[in-house]
């Protein structure tokens, strides 16, 4: 562009310059925003589609992964079943045979004691004072004391001697 004229001229054919570049700014803002804006809005539709996509993968992803760990736990579920039957039986089997054991020592601990206390009994029985008047023995009482020795008595002292059918009155005359 060439300036001709006065000075006012050329302010004018300044300032038709100035407009000029301030409508072709205006020209090139208004287009670069509507390409930016197109621009942003094709970016936007693709990250929408990739975030759809990456939403839809991630939701299977994670289905498919619950589904692997409900498996394992289902696993983990029956084996953890089947080792508490297992630890059940043992320790059924462990207490059946301590009860057994429990069982046969009392078993035991009784006749041993069935067996002592028969024997006690006879005991008790051929000590019996009766059992011992049968077998011929006597005793003596003074006063309605067992006597043990001579010195208990004295001369002209009554005693009872006790056998097996009867009494009998004594007087000690000897010492």
């Amino acid at each position: 562009m060439c300036f001709r004229g006065t000075t006012e001229s050329y302010w004018q054919q300044i300032e038709e310059m100035a407009r000029e570049i301030l409508r072709y700014d205006q020209e090139f803002i208004a287009t670069s925003s509507h390409r930016l804006n197109n621009s942003v809005r094709l970016d936007l539709s693709k990250a929408g589609r990739t975030l759809d996509q990456s939403a839809f993968s991630l939701k299977h992803l994670l289905q498919g992964r619950l589904i692997h760990e409900q498996h394992a736990l289902e696993q983990f579920h029956q084996s953890l079943k089947k080792e508490l039957l297992l630890f059940r039986q043992l320790e059924t089997a462990a207490l059946e045979e301590k009860t057994s054991r429990i069982k046969n020592g009392i078993i035991s601990f009784l006749q041993n004691n069935e067996q002592e206390l028969i024997n006690n009994e006879t005991t008790v029985r051929m000590l019996d004072p009766a059992e011992v008047l049968r077998r011929g023995y006597s005793y003596t009482l003074y006063n309605g004391k067992a006597i043990s020795s001579p010195e208990d008595v004295k001369d002209g002292d009554r005693i009872t001697t006790v056998l097996q059918q009867g009494e009998l009155q004594s007087i000690v005359n000897k010492k």
